[in-house]
C-alpha cells in the first residue's frame, strides 16, 4: 500500500510567515495610531508608550521567531523532499518486489498444479501397484498350493514308481515262471503225444495180436478197453494242456514265443486307457472319495502294465513314461529328444490310446519310441 504525505512547498511556508508578520505589524500600527487618541492623561500615555515598547519588543521576538520558523520550514522542506524521494524509491522497489512476488506466486501456482498432477499420477500408480501386489500375492499363494500339490504328486508318483518297479520285478518273475511252465507244458504235451502214439501203436499191435490169436480174445478185448480208456484220458489231458498253453500264449508277446500280437496288446491298452479316463472323471467330481482314488490308482497301474507290454513288442526298443501334472507331449518330447516338434513321433506311437494329442491325463503312461 502506497502512503502519500502532503508536504507544503517552500513558498507556502514563507507566505504563512509573512502573513503572521503582517498581522503583527498591523496590530502595532493600530496601537500606535490609536494611542494618542486613547491617551487622556499623561499616565495613560506613559502606559501606552510602555505598551507600545512592549509590543515592539514582542514584534521583534515574533520576527525572530518567524525567521527561525522560515529557516526551520526550509530545513524541514528539504528533509521532506529527501523523504519524498526515498519514499518514491521505496515505493518503486516495493512495486518491483510486488511484481516479482506476483510472478513468483504464479510460478509457485504452476509448480503446485504440476506437483498435484504428479502426486495424483503417483497415487494412481501406487494404487495400481498395490492391486498388482495383491494379484501377485494371490498368484504366489496359488503357486505355493500348486507346489505343495506337485510335491505330493511327486511323492505319490515316486511311491507308484517303486510299486511299479516291484510289480515289474514280480511280472518278470511271473513271466519267467510262465515261460518255465510253458516249457514244462510243452514237454508234457510232447510226452502225451508220444504216449498217444505209443498207445495207438499198442492198440494196433493188440488188434494184430487179436487177429493172430483168437484164443486170447477176451484178454485182448479187456486190454483194448483199458488202452482205449487210457487213450481217452490222455487225449482229455492233452486238450486241457493245449487250452492252458493257448491261454498263456495269449498274454505272452510273440517275441517271447507267445501268440499275443501288437494289435491285441494295443487293444488291451486302449481298454485300460478308457478305464483311466472314466476313473479320472469320477475322481474329479469327488476328490475326497477314497474308493475313487484307489480305482484311479489301479487304472493307472493297469495302463502302465499294458503299455509296458506294448513297448516290448517293438524290436527297436522303447521306453514308457508316466505323465506328471501339466505335462504334455511337447514337454515330454523336449525332455526326451530336445525338441518340441518331436511330439508327433510320440503321438504316433500312442495313437492306440490317444485320439487327440491334447487328451493326455496326469498318471497316463505313454510309450516313448
Amino acid at each position: 500500500m502506497r502512503v502519500t504525505t502532503k508536504i507544503l512547498p517552500k513558498r507556502d511556508v514563507k507566505l504563512h510567515s509573512l502573513l503572521g508578520l503582517k498581522a503583527s505589524l498591523q496590530a502595532v500600527l493600530i496601537t500606535c495610531w490609536l494611542a494618542p487618541a486613547l491617551a487622556e492623561t499623561p499616565s495613560e500615555a506613559a502606559a501606552l508608550d510602555e505598551r507600545l515598547t512592549q509590543l515592539e519588543a514582542d514584534l521583534q521576538v515574533e520576527r525572530d521567531r518567524a525567521a527561525d520558523a522560515v529557516a526551520r520550514g526550509v530545513q524541514l522542506q528539504g528533509q521532506l523532499d529527501a523523504l519524498q524521494e526515498r519514499l518514491e524509491a521505496r515505493e518503486s522497489a516495493a512495486a518491483q518486489q510486488a511484481a516479482a512476488l506476483q510472478a513468483a506466486e504464479q510460478s509457485l501456482a504452476t509448480t503446485e498444479a504440476r506437483l498435484r498432477a504428479q502426486i495424483a499420477e503417483l497415487k494412481q500408480i501406487a494404487d495400481q501397484q498395490a492391486g498388482e501386489l495383491d494379484t501377485l500375492g494371490v498368484a504366489r499363494l496359488q503357486l505355493s498350493q500348486d507346489l505343495k500339490q506337485a510335491r505330493a504328486t511327486v511323492t505319490e508318483m515316486t511311491n507308484a514308481r517303486d510299486e511299479l518297479a516291484q510289480a515289474l520285478a514280480a511280472s518278470q518273475q511271473q513271466t519267467a515262471t510262465v515261460e518255465a511252465n510253458l516249457a514244462g507244458l510243452q514237454q508234457e504235451l510232447q510226452a502225451a503225444e508220444e504216449a498217444v502214439i505209443t498207445v495207438r501203436q499198442e492198440r494196433d499191435q493188440a488188434q494184430q495180436d487179436s487177429a493172430d490169436a483168437r484164443e486170447s480174445n477176451e484178454e485182448l478185448l479187456a486190454a483194448r478197453a483199458q488202452l482205449e480208456r487210457r487213450l481217452v484220458e490222455l487225449e482229455a489231458a492233452t486238450s486241457g494242456l493245449r487250452d492252458t498253453l493257448t491261454s498263456l500264449q495269449s498274454v505272452v508277446p510273440v517275441t517271447l514265443d507267445g501268440t499275443a500280437t501288437r494289435e491285441a496288446l494295443q487293444a488291451r491298452a486302449r481298454q485300460h486307457a478308457d478305464a483311466l479316463r472314466l476313473a479320472h472323471r469320477a475322481w474329479r467330481a469327488d476328490r475326497n472319495n477314497k474308493d475313487l482314488q484307489m480305482r484311479l490308482k489301479q487304472a493307472e497301474k493297469d495302463l502302465y502294465a499294458s503299455q509296458l507290454q506294448v513297448a516290448g513288442m517293438y524290436t527297436e526298443g522303447m521306453d514308457v513314461h508316466r505323465l506328471l501334472p501339466r505335462e504334455s507331449l511337447s514337454v515330454v518330447a523336449e525332455a526326451e529328444y530336445g525338441s518340441l516338434r518331436q511330439w508327433r513321433k510320440i503321438y504316433a506311437a500312442n495313437a492306440h490310446i490317444l485320439d487327440d494329442p491334447n487328451q493326455v491325463l496326469p498318471g497316463m503312461t505313454i510309450v516313448i519310441p
